[in-house]
């Protein structure tokens, strides 16, 4: 790693009840971002829908977190239906982020900044990139040079997001 988390948390009252009540968790924490910034250009492509990580809320001893900035009324609805904790809406920069990130075990996102973070702090991260991925992540290839913790999912065919949620599911129950 090459950044770390800025001590002492500097994380709202709310988040850092959160964050203690994670420490206790047993189960595998894992972080979910589906959606980058809706003004980036490339947006449309590489974010995804939330229903795409509900799935993995099926498996025993996995426990979903949402690590996502913003999320509309359906999302935010999902997500309590889902016993799915929010955490990203209390991050006001990279600095909190990066605290949030340290608790988790495995981070799951598209394309993002929280994606790049997380491979810059040396944490586990899993990136799912659309079928024309931002040439940053070359081409055929499942890791990145620049980030020894991070695996690469692309997409086999453009807005496929799904076909390649039963690989996440069983490497997930592997963990």
């Amino acid at each position: 790693p090459y950044l770390h988390a800025p001590t002492p948390p500097p994380l709202s009252e709310d988040a850092t009840r959160l964050l203690e009540k994670l420490e206790t968790n047993p189960n595998y924490l894992v972080g979910i971002v589906w959606a980058g910034n809706p003004l980036q250009t490339n947006d449309i492509r590489r974010s995804c829908s939330l229903d795409h990580f509900l799935k993995l809320k099926q498996l025993e001893g996995v426990q979903l977190i949402s690590i996502q900035n913003e999320s509309t009324v359906r999302e935010n609805d999902l997500l309590i239906e889902n016993n799915i904790p929010s955490l990203g809406i209390h991050a006001t920069d990279f600095g909190d982020t990066a605290l949030i990130l340290n608790r988790l075990d495995l981070l799951i996102t598209v394309d993002t900044a929280a994606g790049h973070l997380s491979g810059a702090l040396g944490l586990q991260t899993w990136i799912l990139l659309s079928y024309a991925a931002d040439w940053r992540w070359m081409e055929n290839r499942e890791d990145s040079p620049w980030y020894p913790f991070v695996r690469l999912f692309r997409q086999p065919s453009p807005g496929n997001w799904f076909s390649r949620s039963e690989e996440h599911t069983s490497e997930l129950q592997s963990q």
